[in-house]
């Protein structure tokens, strides 16, 4: 039950992070996104994308080295997406119910 609860609160704060900086589902996002919001548990507020995005890229691109070491990316793919730049905003989680109801549609 615990575990079951855990994996419900995270669902949520990766859902409310997606919506925050991208304005964009989880499931829409690319993995460049993806990575970014990977790196962001270890200390949110120091990776903050739209605060600090020179700390958002390092902890971003360590994210995409650990996915070349664990086979999920290739050198290749990593170095594209290390020169990907940090795109993410800071939106309101208000304005984004409009989005939540459209997508359960």
């Amino acid at each position: 039950m615990l575990k079951l609860r855990l994996m419900e609160v995270m669902s949520t704060g990766v859902k409310a992070a997606s919506l925050r900086y991208f304005q964009k589902l989880p499931d829409e996002l690319n993995l460049d996104e993806c990575a970014l919001l990977a790196g962001l548990p270890q200390s949110p507020n120091k990776f903050r994308p739209d605060r600090y995005p020179d700390n958002a890229k390092t902890r971003r691109d360590k994210v995409f080295l650990r996915m070349v070491n664990d086979e999920y990316i290739t050198i290749t793919e990593y170095k594209q997406f290390k020169d990907t730049p940090i795109t993410a905003g800071c939106y309101s989680l208000y304005n984004n119910k409009t989005i939540i109801q459209q997508k359960k549609m």
